[in-house]
């Protein structure tokens, strides 16, 4: 169903060690696997022999490609909010996508995975399962990704206490 690594010859960021299979709800499944049947998605192969699962007409798409649909897709207005800067999507330069990078709401990738591993673990998931699922250590993830306040933090402790104690 999905791409295999096998016979990869540029490896992720922690080696072979970062390399894991992820486990997804069924409806984020179908969405993957309608993304990978329809007309979006081009069938490629990289300068590895790999068939990458994101791609471009003209391949894997680059880090900056990806950094750009992501500051694309966090506009308020891309999503059909009203802007909160007061601006007209007609007339602003950060509307069209050579200028999401401009917009003040628009967020880089790092964020987006900041929020998630937050969420993650205020959902009560614990540490050492998401360093896992995100490939970074649980000191890193506390220190620079789990952007929790003192008072989540205190929250998720508490889940864990039985109430007797």
């Amino acid at each position: 169903m999905f791409p295999s690594s096998v016979g990869r010859r540029n490896p992720l960021k922690n080696e072979n060690v970062g390399e894991r299979d992820v486990s997804l709800e069924p409806h984020v499944a179908n969405v993957v696997e309608d993304y990978i049947r329809g007309p979006n998605r081009h069938d490629v192969t990289d300068e590895y022999g790999r068939k990458p699962l994101i791609t471009t007409q003209y391949g894997r798409p680059s880090l900056t490609t990806i950094q750009n649909w992501i500051y694309r897709i966090t506009r308020p207005c891309e999503m059909g909010e009203a802007c909160p800067h007061d601006e007209d999507p007609t007339t602003c330069e950060a509307a069209g996508n050579d200028g999401a990078s401009k917009c003040p709401s628009s967020l880089s990738p790092h964020p987006v995975r900041t929020g998630s591993i937050t969420a993650l673990r205020d959902a009560g998931t614990p540490r050492q399962v998401v360093s896992d699922r995100g490939d970074v250590s649980e000191k890193i993830l506390e220190k620079h990704y789990d952007k929790a306040s003192k008072r989540q933090r205190m929250r998720r402790r508490r889940d864990h206490i039985p109430e007797e104690l």
